[in-house]
């Protein structure tokens, strides 16, 4: 056998394993192609059971009343409607299909002109009760409580009181909520202070209309009256200003006093000019004014730097000169000596011209 399929892969040009997997798909291919012949044949009733003699003399056709919704296959065909047609009948019904009128026969396709005549006269489809669905009735008409006096549990008669100092109990006896007295009490508690009369708004429960009604009774000035002090500040030099002092400026908190002196640490310990505190993290130009205004700069207070004693280390940290940039200023001072001014260092070719202006101010020769 193998040999034969080898012969048979030499004559097609495909291999032994591919020819295996056609013999197994072939016979599911016939299987598919004829299973519901086949299930028909064994298990279906067989139409032919059903005998059909189209010379069959009409006496013998059931001649009664009957509806279509309820006839089995016997009962179409001893009524003289074809096998076929009556199947195709019984299958509409299966699928959910009902005849409501007798003109809805004439869905089926395969009922004939004359048999459709035939059958007519002694079609009677009972009539389906349709069981009505009682829509729920809504009552859509809505009272309102009147609020009169008598539905109030206690009158509202308010009197002079200063939120600060008020008790609960009198709070209660003028008529207020408990919800809104206790609320008045615990802001108090915790902490707050009313200044003024709209304060009281912030309490949970209270509204603009019922703080409307005893507003003139609140003990309290209508608005905020804060004599504001001019508070003289001594400038402070920034080159030597410490954090505790930063930290008195308005708008000036830890982070940005922190950042301040790193960055002036990194400078050599001094600023020459207020422009530099744009460059430092999270200064934006709000504080810079802040800082301008309260703070000065002695330029002869500005820490210089010797660039022919300096070491690497002093070049490499300092934020206007990279790593590189530092190296390359010791090796050319190791190879020409030492720099006599600004313009040996604009012999470096890799140096840049802005580098150099900006670290210019803090070096010495």
């Amino acid at each position: 056998m193998k040999f034969k399929l080898q012969s048979i892969e030499d004559w097609i040009g495909i291999n032994y394993r591919s020819l295996e997997s056609f013999a197994l798909l072939i016979p599911l291919i016939l299987l598919f192609l004829f299973c519901d012949p086949v299930y028909h044949y064994f298990f279906d009733e067989p139409v032919t059971e059903l005998s059909f003699n189209e010379d069959q003399k009409e006496k013998q056709w059931i001649k009664s009343n009957f509806d279509p919704n309820e006839l089995m296959l016997k009962d179409w065909v001893n009524r003289g409607v074809h096998p076929k047609t009556a199947y195709s009948i019984v299958k509409y019904r299966l699928k959910g299909g009902r005849f409501y009128e007798v003109e809805d026969l004439k869905k089926i396709y395969t009922l004939t002109s004359s048999e459709y005549e035939r059958i007519a006269p002694y079609v009677i489809i009972k009539k389906v009760k349709s069981k009505k669905i009682k829509q729920p009735t809504y009552n859509r008409t809505f009272t309102r409580n009147k609020i009169t006096p008598s539905n109030l549990k206690h009158s509202f008669t308010p009197h002079l009181f200063n939120p600060n100092t008020v008790q609960l109990d009198t709070l209660l006896s003028m008529g207020f909520s408990s919800k809104v007295a206790k609320s008045m009490i615990s802001y108090r508690e915790k902490g707050g202070q009313y200044l003024i009369k709209s304060d009281v708004l912030k309490l949970y429960g209270v509204d603009s209309s019922s703080f409307l009604e005893w507003k003139d009774f609140i003990e309290l000035p209508d608005q905020k009256e804060i004599l504001e002090k001019e508070k003289i500040i001594q400038k402070f030099n920034l080159n030597k200003v410490t954090k505790a002092e930063l930290i008195t400026l308005n708008g000036i908190g830890e982070f940005t006093a922190n950042q301040l002196i790193k960055y002036r640490n990194r400078l050599g310990g001094s600023f020459y000019t207020h422009q530099q505190l744009t460059e430092v993290f999270g200064i934006d130009s709000l504080k810079v004014k802040i800082l301008d205004d309260f703070c000065y700069i002695k330029k002869t207070e500005v820490i210089l730097l010797n660039i022919n004693t300096c070491s690497y280390e002093q070049l490499a940290t300092h934020p206007y000169l990279s790593y590189k940039q530092a190296r390359w200023i010791i090796n050319y001072r190791k190879q020409h000596g030492d720099y006599h001014d600004i313009n040996d260092l604009y012999k470096i070719k890799p140096l840049h011209p802005e580098d150099l202006v900006k670290i210019s101010p803090y070096l010495t020769y």
